[in-house]
């Protein structure tokens, strides 16, 4: 809350946040091949959805006490397109992601691939708000 205190304060009087996070639900594996998509399945994520819950409950905090005024949301996925598992694998310890992904839908994903060709891709729900800055006279 400090945080989106701080930011109130730097902002001009017409002056907009831009809140752009996770949806607080598990992403979703799938490959695309031969022009459709097939489902791979979803992994735990449980504790990024508690922070997203705790962000969103501080955000709202905020709001109820004037500072910022929701004027616009938009839903989204963001798509993650990769040739392999493997590639994957490897932008997640790039990125330092801990979550354990399940054997079995690696196991499906490889399978998947490797049968047909294709690519894997990573969706994961986004929310977008719009956030004016309310003055606090």
């Amino acid at each position: 809350m400090h945080a989106l205190r701080k930011i109130h304060r730097s902002l001009t009087e017409t002056g907009v946040l831009l809140d752009l996070h996770p949806e607080p639900e598990d992403s979703r594996a799938e490959v695309a091949r031969k022009g459709r998509l097939e489902i791979v399945g979803t992994w735990d994520q449980e504790a990024d959805i508690q922070d997203i819950r705790l962000a969103r409950a501080q955000l709202g905090i905020v709001e109820s006490q004037g500072f910022f005024v929701t004027e616009r949301q938009v839903g989204f996925d963001l798509l993650e397109h990769y040739p392999s598992v493997e590639d994957w694998l490897d932008h997640r310890t790039e990125r330092g992601d801990t979550v354990v992904i399940q054997r079995e839908l690696l196991d499906k994903a490889r399978d998947l691939l490797a049968t047909a060709g294709g690519e894997l891709i990573i969706r994961e729900p986004i929310r977008a708000s719009l956030l004016r800055r309310l003055s606090r006279d």
